[in-house]
């Protein structure tokens, strides 16, 4: 078995390139942070913009309904016998983010 010499060197710049970038990523933030008026949580979350309400329900709902497609929950939860009791479980969701603050 032989190694592929120029895929290795291709993956070593991939990764060097990545980490580059996530330095460069680091170093902007602790910039832009010192800039905000805002507390950690708040500048990890939103990156100092300004999100309004509308724009973060349909943030948070894309959230919930892409993390059930990827764990294969909202395939799963559908139930004939139940109906319209599973479009209301965001209501729990959204309680909680309001209840935790």
């Amino acid at each position: 078995m032989a190694i592929n010499i120029p895929g290795l060197v291709v993956m070593a710049v991939f990764y060097i390139v990545i980490l580059g970038t996530g330095i460069w990523a680091s170093m902007r933030s602790k910039r832009v942070e010192k800039k905000c008026t805002g507390d950690g949580m708040e500048i990890t979350l939103l990156a100092g913009r300004n999100i309004n309400l509308l724009v973060g329900i349909f943030t948070l709902t894309a959230t919930w309904v892409g993390g059930g497609f990827i764990l294969g929950i909202a395939e799963a939860t559908y139930n004939p016998t139940l109906g319209a009791v599973w479009a209301l479980m965001p209501v729990p969701y959204v309680l909680t983010f309001f209840l935790g603050e």
